[in-house]
């Protein structure tokens, strides 16, 4: 007969799909009349964005485009010039199955460009990026509890964990104007840089209150004649409030906020008196909101009356899933490799990978890439371009052994020529994700009691028991067959372990 244990079901993060695959990049490019002729490339970028991420029929279709972005100095006036030209790309990836409750994720990173001027007015442009897909979603675990037969004797354990109470995943537009009016006149767009700079969220009953920045970086040709070069960085602050089923003032939330597409262009024309830069950007936002609970699971078990069997299985537990938030400065240098700079256009720093160990405490890892506009000591423009490690120790909960969604950004960089052929460069960095300690428990999930087969009595009156310090008087009880509670009366104990070497009298059910 198969006893029936209470079952109590708990909320956890399923993974239904974590994958990469690789887009190539083959692009020809003819300059367009109006465009100088190249004299040298300085810089070719890609700027993949996503535009949809449709889940359908067992299939994840992602939609997108990818901007090909080549940086140029010009023959005639030796300035630097800029082209565009956006190609798009899809990608699909085969999913089995997935909760009712689920979110996607996606992401990209440049892997590597080949550019290659054919002619003053032609290049070819080789290369590729990765796409990362994930799906995740709400899912359940069963942890299993004793039921009422008294017969069976169960060894019991209670658990505090985090259970996934809230989960709910949302995508919105920010859309902002911004004046340039008293700054120098719009000539050409040389670059443009969106990005996500923070996201704090406040819980209520059923909804979200969602606030963060997104900041705004502009390169552009202010005179063709002098080659006069501006630069516009501007933050823009975004709230939204976000329906969320399961989360409460109590909540514990961990969020996810990525930018799938971004664009900055001229809202008029560009020698007006007051030109207009339109921002428009596309956030995905994802919500995971935990909960404190405590469960009950069976560690071991018998009866007093027969023979029965079990099964063990394991459970994984969030026993603490904390959010944490760490800035600090960084700081480092770039070698210039004999090239003598005379003066910096524009730097920008651009995060790549991120990751985390725990040999002796948390530790962080990251590499970003210092991308660097400038002007040499005969005042001609080049580009350098770095990669820069960091550590760092992270502060987190005691214990945690985790760090999920480990993520990056740089919040502000200032810099310094120094006179040994480098440059020292500051960066604010912000990391966030969630500190967690997770628990693998074995326990039983299934036990089985022949009620045609009973235990044999022995037919003893008394039984002594000579035990060994150290033993347990739960293994003494399932040897006899008789309950922990019955011996520990008889023979005036104070715990479950035997503390020193005595006879015991063991008591019959």
């Amino acid at each position: 007969m198969e006893y029936t244990l209470k079952s109590q079901e708990i909320g956890c993060l399923q993974t239904i799909l974590d994958t990469v695959s690789e887009q190539g990049v083959d692009v020809d490019i003819t300059l367009p009349d109006y465009c100088p002729d190249i004299e040298k490339v300085l810089n070719c970028t890609f700027s993949p964005k996503i535009f949809t991420q449709n889940l359908s029929g067992g299939q994840l279709r992602v939609e997108g485009a990818v901007t090909v972005r080549v940086l140029y100095c010009d023959s005639v006036k030796k300035n630097v010039r800029c082209f565009e030209q956006t190609t798009p790309f899809s990608a699909g990836f085969s999913v089995k199955s997935v909760p009712d409750e689920y979110g996607i994720l996606t992401s990209t990173k440049n892997e590597y460009i080949n550019c290659r001027a054919l002619s003053p007015r032609k290049l070819t442009v080789h290369g590729a990026f990765s796409l990362y897909a994930k799906i995740i979603g709400k899912g359940c675990f069963t942890a299993y509890g004793p039921g009422d037969d008294e017969t069976l004797r169960t060894k019991s354990r209670k658990i505090s964990c985090m259970g996934l109470t809230a989960f709910c995943q949302e995508q919105f537009s920010i859309t902002d104007e911004v004046s340039l009016e008293g700054r120098p006149p719009v000539e050409s767009l040389l670059k443009s840089e969106i990005r996500l700079l923070s996201g704090q969220c406040k819980a209520v009953n059923g909804k979200i209150m969602l606030n963060g920045e997104i900041n705004m970086r502009l390169m552009y040709l202010s005179n063709f004649e002098t080659g006069d070069i501006e630069i516009v960085d501007y933050v823009t602050p975004y709230s939204q409030i976000i329906s969320c089923e399961g989360v409460t003032e109590n909540t514990v939330n961990h969020i996810n906020i990525s930018l799938m597409s971004g664009e900055v262009r001229l809202k008029n024309d560009a020698f007006s008196d007051n030109p207009i830069i339109v921002l428009d950007a596309r956030v995905c936002f994802t919500e995971m909101g935990y909960t404190p609970v405590d469960i009950t699971v069976i560690e071991d078990s018998y009866s007093t009356k027969f023979m029965s069997s079990q099964q063990f299985g394991n459970i994984e537990v969030v026993k603490s899933a904390i959010p944490f938030r760490d800035t600090f400065m960084n700081k480092s240098g770039v070698k210039t490799e004999g090239i003598k700079i005379s003066k910096i256009i524009d730097m920008d720093c651009v995060p790549t990978s991120s990751a985390f160990s725990v040999s002796e405490g948390l530790k962080a890892e990251g590499r970003f890439n210092c991308c660097i506009t400038a002007v040499d000591d005969e005042g001609y423009p080049i580009y350098i371009e770095r990669s820069v490690d960091f550590q760092r120790e992270l502060s987190v909960e005691a214990g945690a052994d985790n760090i999920e969604g480990l993520d990056f950004f740089i919040n502000s960089v200032s810099y310094r020529i120094a006179e040994d052929e480098s440059i020292e460069i500051r960066c604010e960095i912000v990391m966030t994700g969630s500190a967690q300690l997770r628990e693998t428990v074995s326990c039983v999930n299934y036990i089985e009691i022949s009620e045609d087969k009973p235990i044999e009595d022995d037919n003893c009156a008394l039984t002594l028991y000579y035990c060994e310090c150290g033993e347990k008087v739960w293994d003494i009880a399932k040897r006899y067959n008789t309950s922990e509670d019955l011996i520990i009366s008889e023979n005036l104990l104070e715990g479950d372990r035997i503390e020193e070497a005595k006879m015991l009298l063991i008591a019959r059910i």
